[in-house]
């Protein structure tokens, strides 16, 4: 059975706020960090719940769920690279998860040009 989508919107927010905690680690310093937690914290008590949470993460790879318009659900799985010699440079690449017809849901989106 696969998750609903507020479950799986939920453990996304809590993976994607630990990384973003992570990157927060590396900058702690820095003001605009203090000020984008400040707004967030301010405007979403979601945010507020997951970051007294203190969960720090950093994930190279992974599966994600999004939903198109057109299409309905596509399903991907991702591996993150992230240079050596700069942390902030990095390259997400999505690839359609086998047998979810993901990649005839693409091909009909790019027929549409």
């Amino acid at each position: 059975m696969s998750p609903s989508f507020n479950e799986e919107w939920e453990e996304h927010a809590r993976v994607y706020l630990a990384q973003f905690r992570a990157g927060y680690d590396r900058f702690i310093e820095d003001p605009w960090w203090a000020q984008h937690i400040a707004e967030l914290s301010h405007f979403s008590s979601k945010f507020r719940e997951l970051w007294a949470r203190h969960e720090m993460l950093n994930v190279p790879e992974g599966r994600k769920s999004m939903h198109h318009p057109c299409v309905g659900e596509l399903a991907f799985e991702f591996l993150l690279f992230q240079t050596v010699d700069s942390c902030d440079l990095r390259l997400l690449i999505h690839t359609p998860r086998p047998n979810s017809g993901t990649t005839d849901k693409i091909e009909r989106l790019l027929a549409f040009e």
